[in-house]
């Protein structure tokens, strides 16, 4: 009976170590599992704010250039608006002086030839011309075209501005409205 408690012995101690070696091995398996998942999700969370880190760097990115962009259009179309400034004003400077040669006359003449080809009824339009020219030209003027004149701003620099109220027309022939045309 010795040998066989002796024997029940060594069986339940190997048991024992089998069922040990089993819960042992089934602990570990269950630790090496958790720290992968918290592993696997500790790099989803590390690459989740890397890519929303990322997103922000890139529209912080495109702000700054959309940014830039702009900044450089507006500088580009200042800088035009201030050339083409400079261009009027010479272009004006420029017309002022041809106002004074004696070919302006027949320019006059055509601008106001022009508008009364679009008008209908000449004898109840009204043709704006400038102090000057009126001071220069408003007899000729008046006997070739048989219209009533009256005067209008220096600004206009020449040219002429027609009316028939009657038809309502009106129409810019002056040297003003030709430079801002053209520019």
């Amino acid at each position: 009976m010795e040998d066989k408690m002796k024997d029940f012995a060594i069986s339940l101690a190997q048991m024992s170590m089998l069922d040990s070696k089993k819960l042992k091995e089934e602990v570990d398996n269950e630790i090496n599992s958790s720290i992968e998942e918290e592993l696997e999700e500790y790099k989803a969370k590390k690459q989740a704010n890397y890519e929303k880190l990322m997103e922000k760097m890139e529209k912080d990115y495109n702000k700054q250039i959309f940014a830039y962009e702009m900044q450089s259009k507006k500088a580009i179309i200042n800088e035009e608006n201030k050339i083409l400034q400079e261009i009027k004003q010479e272009a004006i400077k420029r017309l002022k002086e041809l106002i004074q040669k004696e070919n302006y006359e027949s320019f006059l003449e055509s601008k106001i030839q022009e508008g009364l080809v679009v008008i209908e009824n000449n004898e109840k339009t009204s043709c704006g011309i400038t102090k000057k020219d009126r001071e220069k030209f408003e007899g000729i003027l008046t006997q070739k075209f048989k219209l009533n004149l009256f005067e209008i701003d220096e600004k206009y620099i020449g040219g002429c501005i027609l009316e028939n109220q009657e038809e309502g027309i009106y129409i810019d022939n002056t040297i003003q409205n030709l430079v801002n045309e053209k520019i």
